[in-house]
């Protein structure tokens, strides 16, 4: 059985994290979120540095199974 986590760390005032949840949402789509304010200077690196990794420079960033994915890719599963 295959376990599709999906998380998404934004931040509190960025319109694309907003519309991104929005869309999940909308698309009935499970998830985690949380904002980077509320983590620990830990957490945040770890996730911006799987986002660097990825070639992704801006928030949010979307993950599945711990792997930075596109908003899209999600959606177009659902």
């Amino acid at each position: 059985m295959e376990n599709n986590t999906i998380t998404v760390v934004g931040g509190k005032n960025c319109p694309k994290c907003i519309t991104t949840v929005r869309l999940l949402k909308e698309a009935d789509v499970t998830f985690m979120h949380y904002n980077m304010e509320d983590l620990d200077q830990a957490a945040r690196q770890k996730y911006m540095q799987m986002a660097v990794d990825a070639g992704q420079r801006s928030l949010p960033i979307i993950l599945k199974n711990n792997d930075v994915v596109k908003l899209e890719d999600i959606i177009d599963e659902n």
